[in-house]
């Protein structure tokens, strides 16, 4: 009469349920260099989210962008850089706008993309014509370590490019969950 209930496995520690597994994939496929898959896969998760309304959609774009400029083709790279910064411009983010678009800069750069590192300039600068200063503490705080990647998602996590919840722990911007500094 009286059943037994069932042994249910608790889930990972560490590991967030709801983090789409196509997310941890291109991640994956990001970190391992397979650039080329890992474009195409970020490229289909950003226009989902954007269809759904997902505000990690310009994170996907810039991502996506990132793989096409490891795979020199710079073209494609702006296109999605362009993509990611009119969303964030869109949500409002000013100082997210312009890190993004610093990032994207020095990253053409970088590659020696200078004519397309000059149109991401002028881009960053329509979108926020005045320079937003970005908050520097007054005194000197302890340096904090984020681990290299999310134990969520798999995502790179940047301190210059996470929100801080508090002192120890930060947001990912992949996948939202929270991450304890190391």
């Amino acid at each position: 009469m009286f059943r037994k209930p069932r042994f249910n496995r608790p889930l990972r520690r560490g590991i967030a349920a709801n983090v789409p597994p196509a997310l941890r994939h291109a991640n994956r496929l990001y970190a391992d260099g397979q650039f080329l898959d890992a474009a195409a896969a970020f490229e289909e998760l950003a226009h989902g989210a954007e269809l759904r309304g997902i505000p990690q959609a310009a994170q996907l774009y810039m991502a996506a962008g990132r793989c096409r400029l490891e795979l020199r083709q710079p073209d494609l790279a702006v296109k999605n850089f362009k993509r990611g910064l009119s969303m964030l411009a869109g949500q409002g983010r000013p100082i997210h706008i312009q890190r993004a678009a610093q990032h994207c800069i020095s990253d053409l750069s970088k590659k020696g993309y200078l004519q397309e590192a000059s149109e991401m300039m002028h881009l960053l600068n329509e979108y926020s014509p005045e320079a937003v200063e970005i908050e520097k503490p007054e005194t000197a705080l302890p340096i904090v370590h984020l681990p290299a990647v999310c134990p969520s998602c798999g995502g790179t996590l940047r301190s210059d490019e996470v929100d801080w919840i508090d002192d120890n722990s930060a947001e990912c911007p992949w996948c939202g969950s929270s991450v304890i500094s190391a």
